[in-house]
């Protein structure tokens, strides 16, 4: 999908909430899901976690749904969608592991922290 296409999805669903334009801006994402699932999935490989990249895809396709529906792209601060949108998948990957007991609360909140701190050091670069 090229930008004006892309964002006349945006204007589409933001503006008139129109399903066919969110159901292309989840089509448009969802191989950034894949990337941050596949990170996620070798970050806990150390903490022997059990779980498999398909059970972060789909916790994180839950949190990329949340990301366009939540999204102003009219917002002045002008955010792109990624970094609005990353916290959101991550988390819901990390939160539905956690909810599965396949990752103590520990490891979990190293790995939020380790975000954090990579996510300030890029913001300040």
């Amino acid at each position: 999908m090229n930008n004006n296409e892309l964002e006349k999805c945006w204007n589409d669903y933001y503006k008139h909430h129109f399903l066919n334009a969110k159901n292309k801006l989840i089509e448009h994402y969802y191989s950034r899901v894949i990337t941050i699932a596949y990170k996620t999935h070798n970050q806990f490989a150390n903490h022997n976690a059990e779980f498999q990249v398909g059970d972060l895809i789909s916790y994180g396709s839950s949190g990329l749904i949340e990301a366009i529906e939540k999204y102003n792209p009219n917002n002045s601060a002008k955010a792109s969608f990624m970094s609005f949108a990353y916290p959101r998948i991550k988390g819901s990957m990390v939160d539905g592991m956690r909810q599965e007991g396949s990752v103590k609360r520990r490891a979990c909140e190293i790995l939020r922290l380790y975000d954090t701190v990579r996510q300030e050091l890029r913001s300040s670069l």
